[in-house]
């Protein structure tokens, strides 16, 4: 997948180093070198086909750029590649550590503490962990408020910017409703998995619905037989509220989700 950097490839200088002191030390272990050269292959693939910094402009394509081509790498994310980066450092970490010699000697203790900061450096780059976080279901599904407002089988449109609130909520009602749109990930579906005639709706930000937009979502919204239209109340509605009043809609606050019934007929 193309810009979409990687939260979680940092391995760190003192890991690095380690990777690179093992192949020096233990000069006959092959398995040595072919983790080393492993983790530098692994490392130059995640950049992708383009290099970038900062997830800014592209500055140059790879010489291996042509391999994201392919069909088995065209919806891959290159920076999950570092998931195979770091199984090939945690058994350099385990060589590094088993290699023969005395507790109390002194390139024992420098080993260990290598090691050490390496464990160090990974671990200060993990994100704060937030207890306070919700899983993403909001009591309007929870509490099975649901079936007051949806019938059975009808088909709906979730707006949220978390691209899979959709398919969880249907997954948490056993499949209640049908669902319009569906997010596989974020190579496939850019748009959070919302149907192109209703993502459209969404003008940039300061702008009024244009009357062509509304004409097509209205039409959508009649050919596919759409009941109800839920938007996830609060930080991940972004604009929708506003733009779905002036497409002419009216929605009710309930558990969480904002529900914006459609008109039988509506076109």
């Amino acid at each position: 997948m193309l810009g979409v950097p990687g939260r979680d490839g940092y391995l760190g200088i003192p890991l690095l180093l380690l990777v690179f002191a093992l192949p020096l030390v233990a000069r006959a272990s092959r398995l040595a070198r072919f983790l080393l050269a492993l983790t530098i292959l692994v490392i130059l693939g995640a950049f992708g086909p383009v290099l970038r910094l900062d997830n800014a402009t592209p500055l140059f394509h790879l010489p291996w750029s042509r391999l994201w081509s392919l069909p088995i790498a065209t919806s891959a994310y290159p920076s999950r590649l570092m998931v195979f980066a770091f199984l090939a450092a945690s058994v350099t970490v385990a060589l590094w550590l088993a290699r023969p010699g005395r507790w109390r000697a002194p390139d024992s203790w420098a080993r260990w503490l290598l090691a050490a900061l390496a464990l160090a450096a990974v671990a200060g780059n993990i994100n704060r962990l937030n207890y306070a976080d919700q899983s993403g279901t909001p009591a309007f599904i929870a509490t099975g408020a649901y079936r007051t407002y949806i019938p059975p089988g009808a088909t709906v449109v979730v707006l949220s910017q978390r691209g899979n609130a959709g398919l969880l909520w249907q997954a948490e009602t056993n499949g209640y409703f049908r669902l319009s749109g569906g997010f596989i990930n974020a190579a496939l579906t850019p748009d959070g998995g919302v149907p192109a005639p209703v993502a459209q709706l969404l003008p940039p930000p300061g702008t009024a619905v244009t009357a062509s937009a509304k004409a097509a979502f209205r039409q959508y919204l009649h050919d596919n037989q759409i009941a109800d239209i839920l938007v996830e109340d609060g930080k991940h509605s972004d604009h929708w509220p506003s733009v779905l009043r002036q497409a002419g809609l009216t929605g009710t606050t309930i558990g969480g989700v904002i529900v914006y019934r459609v008109p039988p007929g509506s076109s």
